[in-house]
């Protein structure tokens, strides 16, 4: 069973393409490299050829591309299907502990489980995701990672908002699309407030790898929220004298 379901129809099979990264902190990992998969034979053959330097893939042997050395080694082909033996077991495990977490994050203040969208049919995640509400909670997100990660649990405030997202700068490249249309890519001018707050001031992320550590690596979770959450004024304070 594939690891994401919506609607019933797996992750990655909804479009003529789908593609799953392996890089070094996904659920999968070659270290590096990814999965395309691809709705018809000839659409395979044509990707082939990309990523082989152009070389024709096709039966005939005669549809040549502008393509590139973009193959995964064989030893991070390897380490994959070592890693898809044992993923089934993994995602079992990680949706029963996401649905524990789901449960006892409820009981600490100023924290909000996002909802879950009913046409997600099988539950997968890269990483878990939550929102620490900083008025109830008495810290915002940042500070609240930096005291996880004292307290041993490995969080992340999670990616800046697109609009503002350092890597994201279509805008200087020549892409035809932002070529063809600047006033879509003038990110200075663009207001996204339910982003900006969740990413600014509410998102933590936690990594994938605390739901491989049973109902032990949860309660750790928990109980750390929640000593966190009674020393907030002292977190802050600590954190305000920090050079």
């Amino acid at each position: 069973m594939p690891a994401g379901m919506w609607h019933g129809r797996g992750a990655g099979t909804i479009g003529h393409f789908g593609s799953f990264s392996l890089q070094s902190s996904k659920t999968l990992t070659a270290g590096e490299g990814g999965v395309l998969l691809c709705r018809t034979p000839e659409l395979a053959a044509r990707v082939t050829s990309i990523i082989d330097c152009g070389r024709p893939h096709d039966p005939a042997g005669v549809e040549y591309t502008q393509g590139g050395n973009f193959r995964m080694t064989e030893l991070q082909s390897a380490l994959a299907n070592v890693g898809l033996d044992r993923l089934p077991a993994q995602i079992d495990e990680r949706a029963a502990m996401a649905e524990y977490l789901d449960q006892r994050l409820r009981e600490v203040p100023g924290i909000r489980v996002l909802r879950r969208d009913s046409r997600h049919t099988t539950r997968a995640f890269y990483r878990y995701v939550f929102a620490v509400e900083p008025e109830a909670f008495g810290l915002e997100h940042d500070a609240l990672c930096t005291a996880l990660e004292a307290e041993g649990i490995p969080c992340w405030v999670g990616y800046e908002a697109m609009h503002r997202y350092t890597l994201f700068q279509p805008q200087t490249t020549k892409l035809p699309v932002p070529s063809a249309f600047p006033e879509a890519f003038r990110f200075e001018t663009m207001s996204f407030p339910v982003a900006e707050r969740a990413c600014e001031h509410e998102a933590v992320w936690l990594d994938e790898r605390i739901f491989r550590a049973g109902p032990a690596g949860i309660d750790d979770v928990i109980t750390a929220l929640g000593r966190i959450h009674g020393q907030a004024g002292e977190i802050s304070q600590a954190l305000a004298g920090r050079p």
